[in-house]
């Protein structure tokens, strides 16, 4: 079965491949601190794809704001997930099985 891709999504992968692939060149080039490039490329990247965060993924933006841990959408029990918050049985003290 052939799976469909979102246009949206091939978007995001054409730029993303373009812009990977001019940052080598570009920086080469450029006269500038690699420390001031990589600030402007990380404003100009946020200032592009901050409003799709924001549409996109409100909740999660708020959630972040609030400071709530564990409570994202798609949360795998990661480092900051509430799981990880809970007090671990030392080996020594586990019951047999």
């Amino acid at each position: 079965m052939k799976s469909k891709i979102d246009p949206l999504s091939m978007a995001v992968m054409v730029v993303t491949v373009a812009s990977f692939s001019a940052a080598a060149p570009l920086t080469a080039a450029a006269s500038a601190s690699p420390l001031a490039m990589a600030f402007w490329r990380n404003c100009l990247g946020f200032a592009v794809l901050g409003p799709f965060l924001l549409l996109l993924r409100r909740r999660e933006v708020v959630r972040v704001a609030r400071g709530e841990r564990g409570t994202c959408a798609g949360s795998s029990g990661g480092p900051w997930s509430s799981a990880s918050s809970r007090p671990r049985r030392s080996p020594s003290t586990s019951r047999p099985s």
